[in-house]
């Protein structure tokens, strides 16, 4: 039989084995987890496979063992992996957390990047419920003693991706910002069907709204033909500073065609109000019964609120 041929053989066996991990740990993951959450023996693994920079950064009175196990979101525990975390003091006195992922690979995985990704987001959404100021290093180390003798998959993230050089312009970003505060109001009109929106949302809820309008009426005219014009007028009607009165001279005066659909959405929002109001009302009752130990089903009977409204109470 080929090396190849047993190389695949002993990977399906121990695919097996991984599948069953889940609850009943094999003996190299037993190996390890027994091992490496002894302390001195996880500080000499990391002093001998961190980069020296980093090595030499680190407080290693500090170390210590962080978390034993990690779930993924509606996952069973791996107990394959283990958690620490360490300070980093930088020159300039300000003190740094950084968390260590360490996962026993014996078996080929083919989604090691995306569950580290999920792993990851979940340790730094735990770190800032303790309202750290600052977001934390975190650095994924993967322990292989598999059949093969190089790990068959990449180092590097970006070359999972069909284009890595695109992904890695797209993905090393945490987001794309788009500050409509700074672009003109020619420029973001002139985004196409997006452009109404846009300066609306610069415009709209400051103070010098309706002068605004008045100063640009052929720029905003030009515009008025969007799909979206009611749910535009609406929105200034509800975060303007300014009454429905002054703001339906300012639309009009633009353009006499508004006339009708900001009227429109003026009774829509009347009518918004009204219902917003109502249902208060029937929360304030529900309330007040409840407080008098009045059992659920009466509540529901009485307000006509369901089992998820009074839950919410």
């Amino acid at each position: 039989m080929s090396t190849e041929s047993n190389e695949a053989q002993s990977e399906a066996t121990e695919g097996t084995e991984a599948t069953e991990g889940k609850k009943n740990p094999s003996p190299h993951d037993r190996f390890v987890q027994s091992v490496l959450e002894i302390r001195e023996v996880a500080e000499a693994f990391f002093k001998a496979h961190l980069p020296p920079k980093l090595v030499q950064a680190l407080n290693w009175s500090t170390f210590a063992i962080y978390d034993t196990t990690r779930r993924g979101k509606g996952k069973n525990i791996r107990n394959t992996d283990i958690t620490y975390h360490a300070k980093i003091k930088r020159a300039n006195g300000d003190i740094l957390d950084i968390y260590f992922h360490l996962e026993h690979q014996r078996n080929i995985d083919y989604q090691i990047t995306s569950r580290m990704y999920d792993y990851n987001s979940g340790l730094l959404l735990k770190h800032e419920k303790q309202r750290r100021p600052k977001q934390p290093l975190v650095a994924n180390l993967v322990l292989y003693n598999g059949v093969r003798k190089n790990h068959p998959y990449h180092e590097d993230p970006y070359q999972y991706f069909d284009d890595p050089e695109l992904a890695r312009f797209v993905v090393s970003k945490p987001y794309i910002l788009v500050n409509l505060n700074k672009m003109s109001d020619e420029e973001l009109l002139s985004h196409g069907a997006c452009g109404l929106m846009e300066v609306l949302l610069k415009r709209a809820s400051k103070a010098n709204f309706v002068s605004w309008l008045k100063a640009n009426r052929s720029l905003v005219r030009s515009h008025a033909s969007v799909s979206y014009l009611e749910d535009s007028l609406r929105y200034c009607l509800e975060v303007a500073d300014a009454d429905a009165d002054t703001l339906t001279e300012a639309f009009v005066s633009i353009d006499p065609k508004l006339n009708e659909p900001i009227m429109r959405a003026v009774q829509q929002i009347e009518a918004r109000g009204e219902a917003r109001g109502r249902q208060e009302e029937k929360l304030g009752i529900a309330r007040n019964m409840l407080h008098l130990n009045l059992g659920a089903e009466i509540v529901q009977q009485a307000t006509g609120l369901s089992r998820q409204e009074l839950a919410r109470l």
